[in-house]
This record gives structure tokens, sequence and C-alpha cells, in this order.
């Protein structure tokens, strides 16, 4: 994963997802409890373990981590090399006809893969809001049901209210 394409991923996430994606280590899988308790020494404050694991999950959704196993989860890591060996190319090859054609065999592929990559994150992001505005349609309807019930209630009340004091 390239820095550029982190740093969009992260961009989409929310404060406590990033708190716990600093919280995953890059060199061996943890589990979500190790996460929360490292989670828990860098903040001082002790996280719900159903938010650590649906932040968990986003990040995991988004790419930024991958799970390996039941409840293991590492940090996907950052090529950081690539921008550092094009400058020591540049200074090794005076000529710049040498990095055109590296951007031109590498470049486009690099980018596609990247853009590929993003609208696939795009898409899961997508499909997890699909999935929320259905949730909240369905507590809509029901309370929207339970109102409806309630108003008749109130309906009959009143009916046998005026029954009464006629």
């Amino acid at each position: 994963m390239t820095p550029s394409k982190q740093e969009i991923l992260m961009q989409g996430q929310t404060g406590v997802a990033k708190k716990v994606y600093e919280c995953v280590p890059i060199n061996e899988p943890w589990t979500s409890f190790q996460v929360m308790t490292a989670m828990r020494n860098l903040t001082g404050s002790t996280p719900d373990n159903r938010i650590v694991s649906g932040c968990l999950v986003s990040l995991v959704d988004s790419g930024l981590v991958k799970k390996s196993g039941r409840d293991q989860f590492q940090r996907i890591p950052v090529d950081i090399k690539q921008k550092t060996q094009v400058p020591a190319m540049t200074k090794a090859q005076p000529k710049l006809e040498v990095v055109a054609d590296q951007k031109v065999q590498g470049g486009p592929l690099e980018m596609l893969s990247e853009l590929a990559g993003e609208i696939a994150g795009m898409a899961n992001s997508l499909k997890r809001l699909a999935g929320r505005v259905e949730d909240v349609a369905l507590a809509v309807e029901h309370e929207r049901e339970g109102n409806a019930e309630a108003v008749g209630k109130l309906k009959q009340l009143q009916e046998l209210l005026k029954g009464i004091s006629q």
C-alpha cells in the first residue's frame, strides 16, 4: 500500500478507528483484546469491546488492516521504499530517459492498481452504508407502526371517554 492510498483510506475513518489503527501492529497479528489493551495503554481510557471490534471490522473493510484467523488483526504495511528509490535512481542515472521509461512501465499499472483498490474500498463502504440505511429504514418503519398502534388506542380511549361523558 502506498502512503497516499493509506492517507485517503484513513480520511474516511472515525477518530476512534484511527486510534485503533495506531494500536494494530504491523509485524504480528493480534487479537482484538490485545489491541484493546494497547489502546488502553495509549489513551488511558478503557474502550468498549464492541466499539473496538466495530472499528477493526471497518478497518478491514477499508483495506487498512487484514484479518488472519478468527480474531487476529494485522496492519497492512505502507511501502515507503518507492519514494526513496526514485530519487536514488535519478541520482545514479544522469539521463532522464531511464526515469521516464520506468514511469511509463510501472507508473500506469501502479496507478491503475491504486485506483482499483480505492474503488473496491469505496464499494465496500457503499455496501456498509446501504446496510446502515436499511437498518435505519426498518427502525423507522417499526417506530411508525408503533405510533399507528398508539394512535388507534388513543382514538379508542377518546371514544370511551365520550361515551362515559354522555
